[in-house]
């Protein structure tokens, strides 16, 4: 290949799953669809309302030019994370708007895959990897 580009790395390669891993929420939108200081406020209140207990921080951090990763850490295990997942995707409050914004990706990671999802910046490829590993149909 003379275009120096490397060949396409199968998810199963980069990532690894591990369901005792600390885990992360994580929900990348446009910004310059979302406004992400809203979203990450609703986020929050979605949190106090239904996860007091677990001491959730709300992050955003720029993923490329105009998608925003807002994250929600940290829960000890992936069934911890995955209940939160399947309960925030049931909330109406966060999702109506976003739904008609231009579309959002949404899934968990573990702590360990992080760095290289952060790293790659291939939403396709971690999704595929995590819905076969957490069992997930969108």
């Amino acid at each position: 290949d003379s275009t120096g580009a490397l060949p396409a790395v199968p998810a199963e390669k980069l990532y690894t799953y591990n369901a005792n891993a600390v885990h992360f929420f994580v929900l990348i939108v446009d910004d310059k669809l979302v406004d992400v200081n809203a979203l990450k406020i609703k986020i929050s209140d979605f949190n106090t309302k239904f996860f007091d207990l677990d001491n959730l921080q709300v992050n955003s951090i720029l993923l490329d030019g105009t998608k925003e990763m807002i994250t929600v850490n940290n829960f000890e295990n992936a069934e911890k994370a995955l209940g939160y997942y399947l309960s925030i995707n049931d909330s109406k409050y966060i999702f109506t708007k976003l739904e008609s914004s231009g579309g959002y990706d949404d899934f968990i990671i573990s702590s360990e895959n992080y760095p290289v999802f952060y790293k790659n910046r291939d939403v396709k490829q971690y999704r595929q990897f995590f819905e076969k590993s957490y069992s997930i149909t969108k």
